[in-house]
């Protein structure tokens, strides 16, 4: 029994983890999209636009499927936590880097594995074992020299660090909340739900761009634009965040993190390959660092996974999921 039981184990974390790279490398990649779209939008014109998207499918395949029947007050409040991203996170991002330089907002940003740790710690429990310090560290510094890597802009203020700190920290906290909420709810519905919710807070958010910019010009988007905006929206809200929202269900938070450190290799990737811009050394090395990171951390749970306690809980996860 017990070797069927390792051998669950095994497939589902094999599954998570083959869906939180999936994510990663749909979030990293959208960032070279995203990029040459704000040539044509503005930032929260464009985060609105991927969320209509994004939130049409959800909608659409939660009601043709049996997961409109747990759609209630009890679900419903799981969906705050897309208050935090990508609501507030880009919020505190797009203003924050009008105020500071790349490079110290990267090395920011770069500490979001550790908040993260800290964060699981404190709310949810996760025990952080010592060999898990160095593979953190080294993701860290494997993440600095991939984003780090070429020319400066900026100069760094207190308040644009602030509020990139404040981006970070929404970022790592709704890793937290969506960990929490992974566990009771069907990751269809929740992905659903956090979407809307994230949309509702950007349109009322909005008229703060109207009002310090004036009114986009939408009608001169050309309409490569609007379907870019459409299919990114839907891989990159949709899709990624249902891939993540699953890996939850198995992963702990603190692994999700360091995995999502992958978006950086990702987007240095497809900026190469869609806008012909060049890698340096530093961000090679940076990227083999993560991923040697990564497949040390593969080989750590691997190992956790030949102990009892690992199969019992990994046996109950395999538990239906509660909406209450």
């Amino acid at each position: 029994m017990s070797i069927h039981l390792k051998q669950r184990a095994v497939l589902r974390l094999n599954l998570a983890f083959g869906a939180m790279i999936a994510a990663a490398a749909l979030w990293g990649s959208g960032t070279t999209l995203g990029k040459y779209a704000l040539s044509y939008l503005r930032p929260f014109s464009l985060v609105f636009f991927e969320l209509c998207a994004s939130c049409s499918v959800l909608w659409l395949l939660v009601l043709c499927s049996s997961e409109r029947s747990r759609l209630n007050r009890h679900t419903v409040r799981h969906a705050w936590a897309g208050i935090l991203d990508p609501s507030l996170t880009y919020l505190f991002f797009a203003l924050g880097l009008r105020l500071t330089s790349a490079s110290s907002a990267t090395l920011i940003m770069a500490g979001e594995p550790v908040i993260v740790i800290g964060l699981a710690w404190l709310l949810l429990r996760e025990r952080v074992p010592p060999h898990f310090q160095p593979i953190v560290a080294a993701a860290t510094i494997g993440t600095l020299l991939v984003t780090l890597s070429g020319g400066d802009e900026g100069t760094p203020t207190l308040l644009g660090d602030v509020l990139i700190l404040l981006g970070t920290f929404s970022t790592a906290l709704y890793t937290i909340a969506s960990r929490a909420s992974a566990r009771q709810m069907p990751p269809l519905l929740l992905a659903m739900l956090q979407q809307t919710c994230g949309l509702l807070f950007t349109a009322a958010l909005m008229p703060i761009e109207w009002l310090s910019i004036g009114l986009p010009p939408l009608a001169d988007v050309p309409l490569h634009i609007w379907l870019l905006v459409a299919a990114t929206g839907v891989t990159q809200g949709a899709l990624a965040l249902w891939l993540y929202l699953r890996a939850l269900q198995v992963i702990p938070a603190t692994h999700a993190a360091l995995l999502l450190t992958l978006m950086p290799i990702f987007g240095v990737g497809s900026a190469a390959l869609l806008l012909g811009e060049q890698m340096t050394w530093w961000q090679v090395a940076g990227g083999g660092l993560i991923l040697g990171a990564l497949l040390w951390l593969r080989a750590k749970q691997a190992a956790l996974l030949e102990s009892p306690e690992s199969l019992e809980s990994q046996e109950s996860l395999s538990a239906p999921v509660s909406t209450s």
